[in-house]
């Protein structure tokens, strides 16, 4: 009888946290993103310490870090000062870059913004 009332009452069985949960959900849908080795990027620069770059996810931002860069024309280095140029226009602008999802982890933001990291291919939304 007893363990009847326990199966009831328990919430589920999921060994995951709800902070694992939403990070396995949110890889899924970074991973679906860039699927075919490309995605919408913008720059959104912020006050707080997380990356300036995001990707459009489904129908949301998510934020990136660009770790490793194989385009020639833009460094690693060089695309915080390509996103603080280009936020000082009205708007963020998006771009289609060629990337490559560089971890297969969430990481975390001080504020509890999650981002992902990724590698920069190309700014050519064609290269191969």
């Amino acid at each position: 009888f007893w363990l009847v009332v326990l199966a009831a009452a328990s919430p589920g069985c999921s060994s995951q946290t709800p902070m694992e949960e939403r990070s396995a959900v949110l890889l899924a849908q970074v991973k679906e993103s860039v699927r075919e080795g490309s995605a919408t990027v913008r720059c959104n620069p912020v006050e707080c310490d997380c990356p300036p770059l995001e990707i459009r996810v489904a129908d949301r931002w998510i934020r990136v870090d660009v770790v490793d860069s194989s385009d020639p024309d833009l460094p690693v280095e060089g695309i915080v000062r390509f996103c603080k140029a280009e936020a000082a226009g009205p708007l963020p602008q998006s771009h289609t870059w060629q990337v490559d999802l560089k971890s297969s982890s969430v990481r975390w933001c001080a504020n509890g913004t999650p981002y992902f990291e990724l590698a920069l291919k190309s700014l050519n939304p064609d290269a191969e």
